[in-house]
């Protein structure tokens, strides 16, 4: 709770992880060549927290990443729930993480 009060929120459920990786993709236009490989897999650390939540709660990953992805575009609240398997706004559902912990 201290967390949270100090810095704020933000969506749970690893979704602003996978916000995140999205951003990685405006920028590797911009890298050099030997820079694309490391954002490629700073990109796949960014998704694996909600590959493996997924993947723990009996859904296939890539699908789950994808749906969170695209689903509900403007929305950066958007997010899956694995303890129901429903996609919707994570603050609205009170899925939220403290800012501090996930910088």
């Amino acid at each position: 709770i201290r967390a949270a009060l100090e810095e704020g929120i933000v969506p749970g459920g690893a979704t602003s992880y996978i916000r995140l990786a999205d951003k990685i993709d405006d920028i590797i236009p911009e890298l050099r060549p030997e820079e694309v490989k490391g954002a490629e897999i700073l990109k796949m650390a960014l998704e694996y927290p909600l590959n493996r939540v997924a993947r723990n709660a009996a859904y296939h990953g890539p699908i789950v990443i994808d749906e969170v992805r695209t689903g509900q575009k403007g929305n950066s609240n958007f997010g899956w729930n694995a303890a129901n398997g429903e996609y919707g706004d994570m603050l609205e559902m009170g899925i939220i993480e403290p800012a501090k912990v996930i910088r």
